[in-house]
């Protein structure tokens, strides 16, 4: 059921044009305006701006923006990383947009998966439709999301075997009661402390 027009004027004496934004990571709004491909660097501009420091730390923060998470480069102007970069994996980033989410709705609905939101990654060897499947789970309630995509899922699949720790963050979704498909970003926990340390 929608909520009759005018009911924003009506409750807070204004329009929603008028009504100041909710924080950025709001508890289970969908996410804002989407970002375009072009408001991502330039690959030759990510390249040069977002490497890694002479620490092995990424070159970059993540901030919070139009109610999602994303990577920024260091240094101005700001610049953002396209999650979908091939260069992440050398970064020691893996970002992807979890599979399978319209498969498990109700469990996506019942867990928090806004960003910013931790989350967990669960293997699955025996998996039938992929020896190297691992799930993504709420970390309250572990309520299934979905699957890390396959080219991902083999080189996470491998680290998590060799008993690496590895920790995931939304990007984007939603809270509880949203059904918004999330986006994760994985790293190890010094990578992803690194990323933090903005917020």
């Amino acid at each position: 059921m929608t909520a009759p027009r005018g009911w924003m004027k009506r409750i807070f004496g204004t329009t929603t044009h008028d009504v100041p934004s909710a924080p950025p990571l709001g508890p289970s709004a969908p996410s804002e305006a989407p970002v375009r491909h072009s408001e991502y660097m330039h690959p030759d501009t990510e390249a040069a701006r977002f490497t890694l420091d002479g620490d092995g730390l990424p070159t970059g923060f993540l901030a919070p923006r139009r109610g999602r998470l994303v990577i920024l480069a260091d240094g101005s102007p700001e610049e953002m990383v396209n999650p979908a970069s091939r260069r992440l994996p050398t970064l020691g980033l893996y970002a992807f947009r979890v599979r399978g989410v319209s498969y498990h709705a109700d469990q996506v609905r019942a867990g928090n998966f806004k960003p910013g939101t931790r989350v967990l990654l669960v293997r699955e060897p025996n998996n039938e439709h992929d020896p190297n499947a691992v799930a993504v789970r709420s970390v309250r309630g572990g309520h299934l999301a979905g699957y890390v995509n396959q080219q991902n899922a083999a080189r996470i699949a491998k680290r998590l075997d060799a008993g690496e720790e590895l920790e995931a963050v939304t990007l984007r979704g939603g809270g509880v009661g949203n059904e918004e498909t999330p986006w994760v970003l994985v790293a190890t926990p010094a990578v992803m402390a690194h990323l933090h340390r903005m917020l």
